[in-house]
């Protein structure tokens, strides 16, 4: 059921958690822009993502919060302040929070939008939440919260727009990247160790690569998790570079944008790595909770990529290099 009547000049979306949540929202966002064109959109998420959005065709403002703002009173009562001066029309906020469902409402907003969880009695406009067993993608159940306000469905496109950042080749440069050379971008880490591949595999990928000289392997990521032991055991090689601990957003996101294809467990660098068209092999733990393909994966048809799901005892390094070359392949 639409609403019509909705006269929706501002706009604010609130999703202040992991990285790989808040860009399950980019298709959610370009199908408000599609239906409100000349609408202003205002995205409240972590600090520590906000750079990603400074070029973002489809976002007017950014507000970057962390997570010591958001437990400051102090803090929130000049946020609350800010954001009730810009009067806007519509909330989105695809993750449940008692906290943000009582801001909303605090802040008079018409029309509030969301899961009616953790006082969802607060929105105007819910839905039950049914993401975990629906068997859906992410991307769609976030796309669902926008039927009753969005005549036009999503178009099928989304993009970080990181294309259009002035400095992007300037930024990447320092990092060594070889023209010329096949590049395999790998993240080693999960910020949920559970999800995270034995390093013995990802040694014997590394290895294998290293030992042909069209390709140069790059390591990226913010912490080498359980593997910091083993990249110990590599000596100094030029086509080896390790940017682990070493880039910021923005620079892993351009860095990941010129590879050939990147290999990831479940979680941000992978999301990253497809949105901007980017092969990519997409390494699952089974059993793991809140973990699965089909929710969190690569949007289908999206961009070439291979999917391995398995125990962590059951990850063969044959299996993942076939996987690599494959869409290293396809992406050219």
């Amino acid at each position: 059921m639409t609403a019509p009547h909705l006269n929706i000049r501002k706009i604010l979306l609130i999703r202040t958690d992991r990285l790989g949540d808040l860009l399950m929202n980019l298709p959610l966002i370009h199908r408000l822009k599609q239906n409100f064109p000349t609408a202003t959109l205002t995205l409240v998420c972590s600090s520590a993502w906000a750079p990603l959005f400074h070029h973002h065709l489809d976002v007017n403002r950014v507000i970057g919060v962390s997570d010591e703002a958001l437990a400051n009173s102090k803090y929130m009562s000049g946020l609350m302040r800010d954001l009730r001066s810009a009067r806007f029309d519509c909330v989105i906020m695809s993750a449940s929070s008692k906290e943000w469902h009582w801001r909303a409402f605090c802040l008079g907003i018409p029309a509030r939008i969301g899961f009616r969880r953790k006082w969802g009695f607060l929105l105007t406009h819910g839905l039950p939440d049914r993401k975990a067993e629906s068997g859906r993608h992410e991307i769609d159940s976030n796309l669902e919260l926008l039927n009753s306000v969005c005549p036009k469905p999503w178009n099928g496109q989304m993009e970080l727009g990181l294309d259009l950042h002035p400095n992007g080749a300037a930024m990447v440069e320092p990092f060594g990247l070889t023209v010329g050379k096949k590049r395999i971008a790998l993240h080693l880490s999960s910020s949920n160790p559970q999800k995270e591949i034995p390093a013995s595999v990802l040694r014997d990928v590394i290895t294998h690569l290293l030992e042909r000289p069209r390709y140069q392997v790059i390591l990226v990521g913010s912490d080498a998790g359980a593997s910091a032991e083993m990249l110990k055991e590599f000596a100094p090689n030029p086509r080896l570079v390790n940017l682990i601990g070493r880039t910021n957003i923005t620079e892993l996101a351009l860095v990941l944008s010129r590879a050939h294809c990147v290999v990831s467990t479940d979680s941000g660098p992978l999301h990253l790595a497809w949105i901007q068209k980017i092969p990519t092999v997409a390494l699952f733990v089974a059993g793991v909770e809140g973990s699965s393909p089909e929710r969190w994966g690569v949007y289908p048809g999206f961009a070439p990529s291979r999917t391995i799901r398995a125990v962590p005892e059951k990850f063969e390094p044959a299996t993942i290099l076939a996987a690599i070359q494959e869409c290293a392949s396809e992406g050219m």
